[in-house]
């Protein structure tokens, strides 16, 4: 290639060889840019925190409803005389959860998404933090879910973990639990 300075093909060469230095020097300067740009959208948006799809029909559905910290034994407004046992009074209506928690699919394969949905009775807003038992212990996993201003949340999870752990949510400002409920991961 000649460059000499002298020359009219040498002079062309030079610009030429200017030119495409200053299309690579451009592109790199937009494609940094671009980057930087599409990460901080991508992290302004909270994508943790959007919604999960929605479970098909033949998704299995896990509900536990019972054992966890948030009991209630008092009825709620919507029970009827008919819950009540022989005429009995109110003591003997059913006991109804302040938290429920549902996970879909259960069990699921590793590295899919789990849906963990279900709701907080009487809370409105707020965060709730998803933990795993883990020896003997609670832990948090790095997800949590706003609640809707009904007390609902939905999130979801992945892990590749195999076996059968126990999980609820963590209401962060009351400090409610769900039930628990048991994911299987094969």
């Amino acid at each position: 290639m000649n460059l000499d300075q002298s020359s009219p093909d040498g002079a062309r060469n030079r610009l030429l060889l200017k030119l495409l230095g200053g299309l690579v020097v451009t592109g790199i300067v937009i494609g940094l840019v671009v980057g930087v740009l599409g990460t901080t959208v991508l992290r302004s948006m909270g994508l943790k925190e959007q919604p999960p799809p929605e479970p098909t029909p033949q998704d299995k559905v896990t509900e536990v409803i019972d054992g966890g910290s948030d009991s209630d034994d008092s009825p709620s407004p919507s029970d009827s005389p008919d819950d009540e046992k022989d005429g009995n009074s109110k003591k003997t209506a059913s006991k109804r959860p302040k938290a429920k928690l549902q996970a879909t699919p259960n069990p699921a394969a590793g590295g899919t998404e789990i849906t963990l949905t279900g709701s907080f009775r009487g809370l409105h807003g707020g965060v709730a933090q998803v933990q795993r038992r883990e020896d003997g212990t609670w832990t948090d996993f790095p997800v949590d879910a706003a609640l809707d201003s009904d007390g609902t949340f939905s999130t979801y999870i992945i892990t590749n973990r195999t076996g059968t752990a126990p999980f609820r949510m963590l209401h962060e400002d009351s400090g409610r639990t769900t039930p628990v409920v048991r994911i299987t991961i094969e």
